[in-house]
């Protein structure tokens, strides 16, 4: 499969959470030149682990 084809796979998930939880988020995954998608991913991930 190509890399388009595995994008159609994907979900998403929508949270919610008080601004300044977003905005203090939003600045130490920029300070780290990560994204908050991919930090929020492999939180998932390591949970998923965790708890199996």
């Amino acid at each position: 499969m190509t890399g388009k084809e595995d994008k159609h796979k994907d979900v998403m998930i929508q949270v919610r959470v008080p601004k300044e939880v977003r905005d203090e988020f939003k600045q130490l995954v920029d300070k780290k030149a990560q994204t908050q998608a991919k930090v929020i991913r492999q939180l998932i991930e390591r949970y998923i682990q965790d708890n199996k």
